[in-house]
């Protein structure tokens, strides 16, 4: 029986051990959640070199035996106490200069969580604090992040937006029992480009106004009232007799009328997400790109 020969090393050329190699592999992770109809982002401020005292991504080096999700965990857990209700590799950095300490590469991940839920995010490991910072001040010029971690926000928030429209992941950032008018608040925070609620209600009064009485297209009405969007997300799968969320009652409420509570099936929630293709498509495009398009000009 043959055995495997240890490679040799050449003129020239260095072999790394093991450890070694594992030592310029890290993970970023940018977590998203929603509080009070805004989008944050979770950040860490660094406590060693480099760019100590400066805010950066929760994330680390992977360790022996341990691959990327394991590790980006690990290091979120570590350095936040934070454990998210979602999390996927979307992207890897490789640029040599990305890191002022040598080259070292970085396998980034999106992770989801309900801000209320998760606890408050303590700072740990080598991180001296961790805070929630609104997506837009992040990703304003002004605003310091360390290495190319603004870069790898900006990627983040473009893969989100691009996932909410064909995998239910909302749900990940909002309580187990849910109600409809806050997964709204939830697709209306990430697919209108970094505004306030307010904002967008005097965004929608202008676009209105813009239509001269004109009646409202089927995905404007679906991104921006409630009923068409309670409607849209309850009949998404009457086709095949499912529906990926079941009604639990009403909310324990002074309101004279106090929101239906949903929770979700999560057998089809499994599905909607290994699956693409699913059957899960929410078509707001169209009026998520003309409202964007217009902002720039209120």
């Amino acid at each position: 029986l043959m055995t495997r020969r240890p490679p040799r090393s050449t003129p020239g050329r260095t072999l790394f051990p093991y450890s070694t190699l594992f030592r310029s592999v890290a993970t970023d992770t940018v977590l998203f959640g929603i509080e009070d109809g805004v989008l944050k982002v979770l950040l860490v401020k660094r406590g060693f070199e480099a760019f100590v005292g400066t805010f950066a991504l929760p994330g680390g080096f992977m360790n022996p035996g341990e691959d990327a999700q394991k590790c980006a965990l690990r290091e979120l857990k570590e350095e936040t106490g934070l454990v998210p209700a979602f999390i996927r590799q979307f992207r890897s950095y490789t640029n040599p200069k990305r890191d002022v300490r040598g080259w070292y590469f970085s396998i980034a991940h999106i992770a989801l969580g309900d801000i209320s839920g998760m606890g408050k995010p303590v700072g740990g490991d080598d991180a001296t604090d961790a805070l929630w910072m609104p997506l837009q001040d992040i990703i304003e010029d002004d605003f310091e992040l360390a290495f190319d971690h603004k870069a790898i926000v900006k990627d983040a928030y473009n893969e989100l937006r691009g996932l909410l429209r064909t995998q239910p992941i909302a749900i990940y950032m909002l309580p187990y029992y849910l109600r409809m008018k806050d997964l709204l608040a939830v697709y209306q925070s990430v697919l209108i480009d970094c505004i306030s609620e307010s904002e967008r209600k005097f965004l929608l009064e202008r676009l209105l106004s813009k239509r001269k009485g004109r009646s409202m297209p089927v995905s404007y009405r679906i991104i921006f009232e409630k009923g068409n969007f309670q409607k849209k997300m309850l009949t998404m799968f009457s086709d095949i007799n499912e529906s990926l969320f079941q009604s639990v009652g009403r909310e324990s409420s002074v309101n004279a009328n106090p929101s239906i509570l949903y929770k979700v099936d999560k057998a089809l929630l499994s599905r909607c997400i290994d699956n693409p293709d699913s059957g899960f498509y929410f078509d707001s495009k169209p009026a998520i790109e003309e409202i964007n398009d217009y902002k720039e000009i209120l």
